[in-house]
């Protein structure tokens, strides 16, 4: 029997199956209260409902996750039964506008039409939906302004109209939802000033976001009045002015987004009230002064007051501690981007002591870092011609290779430790070089892109480790139709690195060589592998580290010691 014939169901429940298209035509199921289709891969278009307004019962039509339902809405949405309560009508591929006869479904209580593609103003006749308790227009094409007639629907709980192309300023109708518990007009085209009245809902408990608009102006002192409010997101508009210090009346507030504005001024010590917060974002703003003690004192979970212009220490205590947890970016007057390379304890890397800051002989701004003084001096010193002249030993293999192992265990504290989080951008904190480095030794993607990288320090690593054993600059003029020390090297791997190591290893080992010359394509072909063009091709330091220990107990143990 065909179900479009079973006169008496009440019910017709086909959630989350395999069903594909046609829909039956149910209208001589006069009896239907609800029919839900939701999650199926159905293939209809939606002038099929038009054969439910014979259903002078229904209360419930959820057509939810039909990815190929298409078509646009039928005129006739505005004959279905005045009783029905739900209609929703979400991501499909119906298109076209609203009806205008919507406004007919007066029983309405949920509407949501969202992630559709849907387009064109909302029609004024919406307003008589004054029952309505949710309504999701959320993800259309929905454009032009909002009619003042919203203001109509005083019972809403929730107004989700995100990712839309609304525009204009908020009707101050909006202020009649004095029963709203969430409110969404993300990513739209809304400006002018945020209403002082919308602000005055203290209703709303769960969230309240305009980001993604061009809303202007300050940002009103009302904003004290959302004492219930969870989550506020504020974030990417052209908003001034200072933070009200009125948040400090939002205490069950638990993230806070307030980015990408022009806001000023200090952070408001009003906010050290809110000791739900666990997310804090005010990054790239023109936010001054110093970081405030109190934000360490709170439970904050993620912090970034990134791109800003803070000045003085940073904070040590609590979240500060926490180096993947906050970012502080951009922001040039902090001295906290030295209190991170305080903390840092190796036996190879120098301890930070100071920082001197100054004015330098051309009248520009200096600044140093001071760190423990070195007898022995530079690498460079030890590695060269005139090394001897200087006062210099000639360094051994086992000490080239002391050297190098000592560098690698420092590297890879500095990747793994997560300390240089906090002393480079964002975009740059899996770096420990934070600046683009010296020519040579400057990997080669960092000329097509700004993004300083672990992978951009093995590199560099891996130069060093070849000049150590050949003894030859990376800006060497000598390498001619080898390019640069690394395609000079690797050339050579096969047959010639006796002809391309330092001519002191050759003596020092005189007529020995060929017994450590399995040691040395070792060592030279690591270098090479942490040289490779492509990122993605070259070694780990914790790789690196562990096969040149091997390579050294190799070598000790053939007693070339």
């Amino acid at each position: 029997m065909s179900l479009s014939n079973a006169s008496s169901l009440e019910q017709i429940q086909l959630t989350s199956n395999m069903f594909t298209g046609p829909v039956p035509w149910f209208g001589r199921l006069s009896r239907l209260l609800g029919l839900h289709i939701a999650y199926n891969p159905i293939t209809d278009d939606i002038n099929f409902i038009s054969s439910l307004t014979n259903c002078t019962n229904l209360q419930k039509l959820n057509i939810r996750e039909n990815p190929l339902i298409g078509g646009s809405l039928p005129e006739s949405i505005a004959n279905l039964s005045s009783d029905l309560s739900d209609l929703v009508i979400s991501r499909t591929q119906v298109h076209g506008k609203i009806p205008l006869g919507v406004g007919n479904l007066v029983g309405l209580t949920r509407l949501d039409l969202f992630d559709n593609n849907l387009e064109g103003s909302i029609p004024f006749e919406m307003g008589k939906l004054s029952s309505l308790q949710e309504l999701n227009l959320g993800a259309n094409k929905f454009r032009s302004l909002l009619p003042s007639s919203f203001g109509n629907m005083t019972l809403l709980n929730y107004l989700y109209l995100q990712e839309n192309n609304f525009s204009g300023n908020l009707p101050q109708s909006l202020s009649n939802f004095t029963k709203l518990l969430g409110l969404d007009l993300s990513n739209n085209n809304f400006d002018g000033l945020i209403p002082r009245e919308i602000m005055s809902l203290s209703s709303i408990s769960i969230s309240f976001n305009l980001s993604s608009n061009a809303f202007t102006g300050s940002i009103p002192n009302e904003i004290g009045s959302l004492t219930n409010l969870e989550k506020l997101d504020l974030s990417n508009n052209r908003l001034s002015g200072f933070i009200p210090n009125s948040l400090s009346n939002c205490l069950v507030l638990q993230q806070l987004f307030l980015k990408g504005n022009l806001l000023q001024g200090e952070i408001p010590p009003g906010l050290s009230a809110l000791r739900g917060l666990v997310e804090l974002d005010l990054s790239m703003n023109n936010l001054s002064g110093t970081i405030p003690i109190f934000l360490a004192e709170l439970h904050l979970q993620k912090l970034n007051l990134s791109y800003n212009r803070f000045q003085g220490e940073v904070p040590r205590q609590g979240l500060f501690r926490n180096k993947t947890a906050i970012s502080l970016d951009g922001n040039k007057e902090l001295c906290g981007e030295c209190n991170a390379l305080r903390d840092i304890r190796h036996r190879n890397l120098l301890k930070l002591l100071s920082v001197c800051e100054s004015i330098d002989f051309q009248g520009n701004d200096f600044k140093s870092l001071i760190y423990e003084f070195k007898a022995n001096g530079s690498l460079d010193k030890w590695l060269y011609d005139n090394a001897e002249q200087a006062g210099f030993r000639h360094l051994s293999v086992i000490q080239r290779l002391d050297i190098a192992i000592d560098v690698a265990h420092a590297l890879e504290y500095l990747h793994f430790a997560k300390i240089v989080s906090s002393m480079v951008p964002a975009q740059e904190s899996s770096s420990s070089i934070g600046i683009r480095g010296t020519i040579g030794y400057v990997a080669p993607e960092y000329g097509t892109n700004s993004l300083v990288s672990t992978q951009g320090d093995v590199y560099s690593y891996g130069i060093l480790l070849l000049e150590i054993f050949t003894n030859r600059r990376p800006t060497d003029d000598s390498f001619k139709e080898y390019v640069n020390l690394h395609s000079f090297v690797s050339t050579a791997l096969s047959d010639g690195v006796v002809e391309i190591i330092d001519h002191l290893i050759r003596t020092e080992h005189d007529k020995n060589i060929i017994k450590i010359k399995d040691c040395l394509v070792s060592v030279l072909s690591i270098g090479v592998a942490c040289s490779k063009e492509l990122p993605r091709d070259r070694m780990l330091m914790t790789d690196v580290v562990r096969e040149l220990h091997k390579i050294k107990d190799r070598y000790i143990a053939r007693d070339h010691y």
